[in-house]
């Protein structure tokens, strides 16, 4: 049990729930067996002891409402995007849970602030709105903002990593790069997120965002051996089964801290995890939680 009085952890996951639904039947799914997925997320997200969870790809209010039941028992605030998009769906798919005993700040000064980004591809534009999202909680490290994002993949007709698209998600890491300053008003900030981008994913994209001065908080982990190394496997057969065939095994998923404070504020651990966790489909079958995995950072106030 991790020490509540001076560490706070949060813990980032794309849950692939989008599909397309007639009269509540499905008959599309990004990532097959989304509802039995679903179902599995709080047997194996709650025994990570997490403070804050954020989500990404949870477009249906229906989902949100199973995640908000099923994870109640330890988390009793959900942050979501109540700017509805297409078909009623959540505009960004973005969510944040607390835990109970952490409450959202909302003092007309510091409050919970969300930002659409709006440059991506056509397809992706009309059944979502990728952005980002802020929360302010006190926490050991002080008044922490935590910000959940995701940007763009490519949809279906252009690859992640293709010019084109590392052109839009060039233009949402600029937009969330302003975003931070204006919406985090706390002693520490930390993102979150499905990125789409990393050390061997659009390189160039990836150093764009620590360019703007974010440090990557699986650098600054004091933890040496550390496997997996990747939140995209193309190993994981979700992943490999979905419409994006191309884009290599890497860490797309992040969590990250703004430069500066790193004098404040110790990475104690950041590791991926539920690569191992798995959600029954009938018939003794089972499959990946996610196409992702999570990325659990833990973080101390430095002394």
């Amino acid at each position: 049990m991790q020490d509540r009085e001076r560490t706070f952890t949060v813990l980032s996951l794309n849950l692939g729930s989008f599909r397309v639904a007639l009269l509540g039947i499905p008959v599309y799914e990004a990532v097959k067996y989304v509802s039995q997925r679903l179902a599995a997320v709080a047997n194996w997200v709650a025994p990570l002891n997490a403070d804050v969870l954020c989500f990404q790809e949870v477009f249906e209010h229906a989902h949100l409402e199973r995640l908000r039941q099923d994870l109640f028992p330890w988390y009793g605030h959900v942050i979501g995007d109540h700017v509805s998009g297409f078909n009623g769906r959540i505009a960004s798919g973005l969510c944040i849970f607390l835990r109970h005993g952490l409450e959202p700040v909302d003092d007309g000064e510091v409050r919970s602030a969300s930002a659409p980004y709006g440059a991506a591809p056509l397809d992706e534009r009309l059944v979502t709105n990728k952005g980002a999202m802020a929360v302010h909680v006190f926490s050991p490290l002080g008044l922490t903002a935590v910000v959940n994002t995701h940007m763009v993949s490519g949809g279906a007709f252009h690859q992640a990593d293709g010019p084109i698209v590392q052109a839009y998600r060039s233009r949402q890491i600029d937009r969330l790069h302003r975003f931070v300053p204006k919406a985090c008003r706390g002693d520490v900030s930390i993102i979150t997120g499905d990125l789409n981008t990393g050390p061997i994913t659009s390189p160039e994209n990836y150093a764009r965002l620590l360019g703007h001065g974010y440090l990557d908080c699986w650098d600054l982990s004091t933890e040496l051996a550390r496997h997996p190394s990747v939140t995209w496997d193309r190993e994981n057969i979700l992943a490999a089964a979905g419409h994006d065939t191309t884009s290599p095994s890497d860490r797309v998923d992040h969590i990250l801290i703004p430069r500066a404070e790193e004098a404040r504020v110790r990475v104690r651990s950041c590791r991926i995890v539920l690569d191992k966790a798995w959600a029954p489909i009938g018939n003794g079958r089972a499959v990946p939680l996610s196409d992702h995995y999570g990325v659990l950072a833990t973080f101390e106030r430095r002394r």
